[in-house]
């Protein structure tokens, strides 16, 4: 895992949200950590439970996947 960020949040700071995920960046890709990581957020009571998107998205300079968590406060 390259970086690990949050886009669509505008009251909650993005660093209340990265708490609950579980994926850490120089991990491997994992999708367990990442279901369990959008599962987590939702859990939050915060955001849309279906308008939270995981995007892995490839970093050819640093060869690794970044990973942007799309949220939607309710």
């Amino acid at each position: 895992m390259g970086v690990i960020s949050i886009n669509g949040n505008k009251t909650v700071p993005s660093s209340e949200i990265l708490e609950k995920v579980i994926i850490r960046s120089g991990e491997l890709f994992n999708k367990t950590k990442i279901v369990h990581s959008v599962q987590a957020i939702a859990a939050m009571g915060k955001f849309v439970s279906e308008k939270i998107e995981p995007v892995p998205i490839p970093n050819e300079e640093t060869k690794r996947i970044d990973l942007v968590f799309n949220v939607k406060e309710k």
